[in-house]
């Protein structure tokens, strides 16, 4: 399948992949998201290198990669085996690749001109990525990660967390939130993120 195919089949088949409506709660999370942490001063410049569109567009298309999934993994009731594991991990990698392709960019600016599309693939590849070092693909440390990869990767945690898969039901916020701090304590993710997570989604 070429690049600019994935791109149109994620939205034309929306409703058949059971992941879209994830990647698009995902999207407005990490709109409301950017918008919070605004008031701590490592954050305040997001909005002023970040467009609107692109913050939406890297929450909506970062499991792009999962098109190129079988479908029996995603909708799988169960636990994925070794192999299983394996190939689902290849998605972060799968849409960023794609992302980078020049016919996709140019079909996304037609669109939305305003996005910056140099950053989509890389909250793509690096959605699954820790502070600590062991996330994947590529292990990328702290030091490695900016400011909107992290705070996907905490956004991406809370709304896979929260909401039902087909092996499991959503978590609270409240239990959710806890997870995320005992993460954030183990040095998994951000803390600071961690914590505005709670105050920016107590009320849904």
């Amino acid at each position: 399948m070429l690049p600019v195919q994935i791109l149109e089949n994620f939205f034309c088949d929306g409703a058949s992949n059971p992941y879209f409506g994830h990647s698009v709660r995902t999207g407005n999370y990490l709109v409301a998201m950017f918008d919070v942490v605004r008031d701590l001063s490592r954050f305040s410049q997001l909005f002023k290198q970040y467009t609107f569109d692109t913050v939406a567009l890297a929450g909506l298309l970062h499991d792009i990669g999962k098109i190129k999934i079988p479908q029996s993994l995603l909708t799988k009731n169960g636990a994925l085996t070794k192999e299983e594991w394996e190939t689902m991990r290849q998605h972060s990698a799968y849409g960023g690749r794609t992302l980078n392709q020049f016919q996709v960019c140019s079909k996304i600016l037609r669109i939305w001109p305003n996005a910056q599309v140099n950053s989509l693939a890389d909250t793509a590849i690096y959605h699954h990525e820790r502070v600590d070092g062991k996330g994947y693909p590529f292990g990328k440390t702290a030091a490695e990660l900016n400011e909107p990869e992290r705070i996907m990767a905490c956004i991406d945690i809370y709304q896979a967390l929260t909401e039902d898969r087909p092996y499991k039901k959503g978590l609270s916020h409240e239990k959710t939130c806890e997870m995320l701090d005992d993460m954030a304590q183990k040095g998994f993710v951000d803390s600071d993120i961690s914590k505005k997570i709670r105050e920016c989604f107590g009320g849904i």
